[in-house]
């Protein structure tokens, strides 16, 4: 499944797109929208793979336990406001047939 939501950034509106496999795992995460305006060199590093591909084989909900990623140094908001959107991706996702998360 795929599940996308815009959350408040430091800038601005954040879009993500969040995938999770059947049973709970998180596929992938995309960062960005049309109106994306994160700090270049600080919050913008929310779209690079150095950061996404982190939640990529984690379960949720990501920041508890093992389940943690390294915050983007400088942008505790836009960090924070990307875990906070994964995990209501995907704990909308787990309500749907067949998640087994």
């Amino acid at each position: 499944y795929v599940a996308q939501i815009t959350v408040k950034g430091f800038a601005g509106p954040v879009e993500l797109m969040v995938g999770m496999d059947l049973n709970g795992t998180l596929t992938g995460v995309s960062v960005g929208g049309a109106q994306f305006s994160e700090t270049p060199g600080l919050g913008a590093k929310a779209q690079e793979p150095a950061f996404t591909d982190q939640f990529k084989g984690l379960k949720t909900p990501v920041g508890e336990g093992t389940n943690t990623i390294d915050a983007i140094s400088g942008a505790t908001i836009t960090t924070d406001a990307v875990v906070s959107g994964v995990n209501q991706c995907a704990d909308f996702m787990k309500t749907l047939p067949g998640v087994n998360g």
